[in-house]
Formats: C-alpha cells, structure tokens, sequence
C-alpha cells in the first residue's frame, strides 16, 4: 500500500480527488477520479554555462544525476591547444592557467551551480513521478491480466494496533480501477462504482 501523503508531485503531474473540491457531485454520472497521474518529461538545463566557464567543466555537467565539477588548470601547447592533461600541465609549467586564480570565474561558476541545483531538485522530482507512473502502469498490466482474481482498492483511515503489529488495515475500503490514456500518457485510478 502507499499514503497519498507519499505521493510525489511534480507541476499539474499528479492530482488528488477532493470531494470537497466546489462543483463536485458524486451522483453525476461521471468518473470519480481518485488520483491522476501524467508522465512529466525532464527538462534541458536552462541556465547553460557561457564559453568561457563551459570550457573548464567536466562533461557530465548536464547530467542531473552526476554532481558539476571542472578542471583545476590547463596549458596552452606549442600548437595553441588547449590541454587538461595532468602530465601535459606538469611539462609546460610556464603555460599553465590556475581555475583558482581567476575570482571572477570562481565566482561564475558559484552561480553557475546554485542555479543548477534548482534544476538538479526539479529532475530528481520528475525522477519520483516518473517511477509512480511506471509503478502504475505495472499494476495497470498486472490486473489487466488477472482482473479474475485480483482488484485495486483504495482505502481511508488505518487501524493499528501498538502492542500487535499485525493488525495493520484501512478501515474504509473502496474498490477503484486503472485507466491508462496512451494519447496523454496519463494513468488513473478511479472510483469503480462497484459495491464494495
């Protein structure tokens, strides 16, 4: 079972049935949405670094799940390359460029990260809502497959016992179904109007 306090929520990814929401009718004859579930894509980094900070990253700098770094010096060799390679900057020390001596760019780069962070929080929030999906979509399947045998059911309150922690149970149940939208990528559950 899961809370619908553990919920993940991303933007207007996932919406909650309130049945104190003001046009709500539970005898229309309509479906009663309970939990609504639509499957967000990540997002490119928006704050992209400028040349002359991109130059001295890493190149994991864009992949959310990897934290940003750079390199600490480069040389310039005979040809007008740039080099990052340890034993070239150990064999041309007179062209060698400290990322530490340039304030200003240590400065960028501070800014530079503090604003991917905020993208960093926002992946790891569609990374949570995409695996609710992906966990619907598996229970979707599965009573799609034994829909004889099993059934989905929603359940409000929780009886719990101190000394026995077997008794462990939603108090109200209320049987409910899958429904997957392929043309919005959206799952459902929803109120089966089935007796209970």
């Amino acid at each position: 079972y899961r809370y619908l306090s553990n919920i993940p929520t991303y933007k207007n990814c996932v919406q909650f049935y309130d049945s104190n929401d003001v046009g709500f009718d539970e005898s229309e004859e309509q479906e009663t949405v309970i939990l609504s579930v639509k499957k967000p894509d990540y997002t490119r980094l928006s704050v992209q670094p400028d040349s002359v900070l991109s130059k001295w990253l890493n190149f994991n700098w864009n992949d959310y799940t990897q934290e940003p770094s750079h390199y600490s010096a480069y040389c310039v060799l005979s040809d007008n390359r740039i080099s990052f390679d340890v034993n070239d900057i150990k064999n041309h020390p007179d062209k060698v460029t400290y990322f530490s001596n340039d304030p200003v760019l240590s400065a960028k780069y501070e800014e530079w990260v503090s604003a991917r962070k905020k993208w960093v929080e926002e992946q790891e929030q569609i990374k949570k809502v995409n695996a609710l999906f992906s966990n619907l979509y598996s229970l979707y399947k599965e009573l799609q497959l034994s829909s004889e045998t099993e059934e989905l059911m929603c359940g409000n309150g929780f009886i719990q016992v101190k000394d026995d922690t077997s008794i462990n149970h939603p108090i109200l149940l209320k049987r409910a179904e899958l429904v997957f939208d392929a043309g919005s990528n959206s799952i459902k559950i929803i109120d089966s109007k089935a007796p209970s």
